[in-house]
């Protein structure tokens, strides 16, 4: 086998590595924000699902990406903008009013060492890490 060969294996494996760890950890931040949403029912503000729609996951090649678009929150309550939005509610407080789920802080406790995630991912595409 050459040596171009075998880079293009490696490179297609690790491929589906990132991916299925791109996947891993939306899955999970994606539960917590929808137990977030389910756990309150505002009555001093309306609810407009922004936030929950703010998720976003994208991948290229051997690059992912998962986070919160805060370019996709436009709150206009003349108090609160998208940065204390995402704040209290990767924290764990709703509308700085109650408390709950504390959407980023448990997915990261839950996730654990995301190193140790994308290991465990190139060693079931077939990539030998140590």
């Amino acid at each position: 086998m050459k040596a171009s060969q075998i880079k293009k294996d490696i490179e297609a494996k690790a491929k589906v590595a990132v991916f299925n760890t791109r996947e891993k950890i939306y899955s999970v931040i994606a539960k917590n924000l929808r137990v977030y949403y389910g756990e309150f029912s505002p009555e001093e503000y309306v609810r407009t699902q922004q936030l929950l729609n703010s998720l976003v996951r994208q991948s290229s090649g051997l690059h992912a990406e998962v986070y919160f678009d805060d370019g996709a929150l436009n709150y206009q309550t003349g108090t609160w903008g998208a940065a204390e939005v995402l704040d209290t509610s990767m924290h764990g407080s709703h509308g700085g009013y109650v408390n709950g789920t504390a959407i980023w802080d448990k997915s990261m406790s839950e996730l654990d060492d995301i190193i140790a995630l994308i290991v465990k991912e190139l060693r079931a595409a077939g990539i030998p890490v140590h």
